[in-house]
């Protein structure tokens, strides 16, 4: 299998598991799977085209009845192993907005992670607690109006889904960083590393992403991977991390219409 495929076959099933464990709903059209979470956020309500059967007008039909209700934007990702075969998107699926999003790596045998900085203690969650706390430091982290808005991710179900490990960083005992390291096919794939606002420059975003890089690497992956923010972009640069595709992601505002006839 090609690293590109290896890569997204890992971001994919990254967002299974996590639907998995919140009690999503999960379905297969041809071409493409769908996910519709419990929370309304658009990352986390996303339909992954995994071959150009996903974007003929019968599959896209499917998504957006699928998607049909949904009070949240979704999103149609779209790997650049599909080709050019994505024009048929915005004819049948109206108004949506394209956001590139990049694919980094970082090999095994080319890392080399620095040591976290000193006041920020980094620990694996381990119980619904703490999974708790998780959730709330990454609603504020990632913004959100409501600082228990990913609350809903915070199950047991979540904890024991294979794959998945949460980190959650403290400075003087107060939760301020969280990242999620989710393994497959001996990738380690980089998730939902945020910084609460007053807490960000002072390396704790990069210190999070590392310490799950480290635990993927001991746990036998060769390859790290992660979808990298605007914010996110120039900090995995340093850290070693190499830019190899974008995914087209086709963001999608609730009840969507179709074009007039």
């Amino acid at each position: 299998m090609s690293t590109e495929a290896r890569v997204t076959s890992n971001f994919f099933d990254a967002f299974f598991a996590f639907a998995a464990g919140s009690g999503g709903t999960i379905e297969q059209f041809p071409g493409v799977r769908c996910i519709r979470s419990t929370i309304p956020f658009f990352e986390f309500n996303c339909a992954f085209v995994s071959d150009k059967a996903g974007v003929r007008p019968e599959s896209l039909e499917r998504v957006k009845s699928f998607f049909s209700g949904q009070r949240s934007e979704w999103m149609l990702v779209v790997p650049p192993s599909v080709g050019e075969d994505f024009c048929e998107i915005p004819r049948h699926i109206s108004r949506t907005r394209l956001v590139r999003q990049p694919e980094m790596i970082l090999p095994k045998a080319s890392a080399s992670l620095r040591p976290p900085p000193s006041d920020l203690e980094i620990c694996r969650v381990r119980d619904v607690e703490d999974l708790q706390s998780w959730a709330r430091t990454m609603s504020i982290g990632f913004e959100m109006s409501d600082p228990n808005f990913f609350d809903r991710l915070a199950t047991p179900q979540s904890l024991a889904t294979e794959g998945l490990t949460f980190y959650l960083g403290s400075c003087s005992g107060k939760p301020v960083a969280t990242s999620l390291l989710y393994k497959s096919d001996n990738i380690a794939g980089i998730h939902r590393v945020s910084t609460i606002p007053e807490f960000r420059g002072r390396g704790f975003g990069e210190a999070m992403a590392s310490f799950a890089v480290r635990d993927g690497f001991q746990s036998g992956c060769d390859l790290a991977s992660l979808q990298a923010s605007s914010m996110g972009f120039p900090v995995y640069l340093k850290m070693g991390f190499r830019h190899i595709l974008n995914y087209r992601n086709w963001v999608v505002p609730p009840e969507c219409k179709d074009h007039p006839q």
